[in-house]
């Protein structure tokens, strides 16, 4: 896996985030990216490296092992 992402960084496309084995990754067309540092979603959800979700509600959720959030923010539990 490479390591890409920069605080701010935004990713457009389809793609989905997900947190297995202690890393956020990102995944598209089968391939997974490791994340280094925070991303925020088109929409305003910041994702952070430890798996917390920040919605532009200001409310907050925690990715657990295999959860999903898509690249406009479903969330689905593993």
């Amino acid at each position: 896996m490479r390591q890409t992402a920069k605080p701010g960084f935004e990713e457009s496309g389809d793609y989905f985030i997900t947190f297995r084995d202690g890393c956020l990754l990102l995944i598209r067309e089968g391939e997974a990216v490791s994340l280094s540092s925070p991303i925020v979603l088109l929409n305003g959800i910041v994702v952070s490296t430890n798996g917390v979700i920040r919605f532009s509600d200001g409310s907050f959720k925690t990715l657990g092992e295999g959860d999903t959030l898509s690249n406009t923010g479903m969330y689905e539990p593993f």
